[in-house]
């Protein structure tokens, strides 16, 4: 039976797979040549940054009975998988403004799980 705890640990790992790509997108800035690529890794950022704070503040419901903790510990291990296969797609500014939308959607599947 999954307990809140359960349902902690995996919002925690769905943070860090943001924090992760938070992190190659801020080195990848870096390295960025021109404005315009900088400009966007600002853009691309920015919008990881947004999603990891409204992940973050995602509340878990402490009164969630059995099967609803268990759902949305489902829910949120589906979505986390969502994001980390996303993620894997994205290693340089093309494939992460290719795939950005289906990253922030996956993620967004991670807080619906904790907001019920």
């Amino acid at each position: 039976m999954p307990t809140t705890a359960d349902l902690v640990a995996q919002k925690q790992a769905a943070i860090a797979v943001l924090d992760n790509k938070i992190a190659d997108a801020g080195g990848q800035r870096s390295t960025a040549v021109s404005g315009a690529d900088q400009a966007k890794w600002i853009g691309v950022i920015s919008k990881l940054n947004a999603e990891r704070d409204e992940l973050g503040a995602a509340i878990i419901n402490a009164e969630m009975d059995d099967p609803a903790l268990s759902a949305a510990l489902d829910k949120l291990k589906t979505a986390t998988d969502n994001m980390t296969t996303v993620a894997g797609e994205m290693t340089d500014l093309t494939s992460y403004l290719n795939h950005i939308s289906d990253f922030l959607d996956a993620a967004d599947s991670a807080i619906g799980a904790l907001n019920g």
